[in-house]
């Protein structure tokens, strides 16, 4: 059995792994009670930061709750 995804089952990857980080997102002010050591990041810088991560991924699709990446 091959590991190898296709570039359709990584695009499907990449979009679903930024909407879960647009819901990480959303839900911060809870998430943040819970990680001592996110409770020092502002949601915007952690929303940015993000971006820049997730801007890699296959595909095209962006969760509108994340901001646009930067070119």
């Amino acid at each position: 059995m091959s590991n190898s995804l296709s570039r359709a089952q990584k695009q499907a990857l990449a979009s679903a792994l930024i909407s879960h980080a647009a819901d990480y997102l959303e839900f911060w002010d809870e998430r943040i009670t819970r990680d001592e050591a996110l409770q020092d990041i502002d949601i915007n810088a952690a929303a940015e930061q993000l971006s820049v991560w997730l801007k890699h991924l296959p595909g095209k699709d962006w969760d509108q709750r994340l901001p646009l990446p930067k070119p």
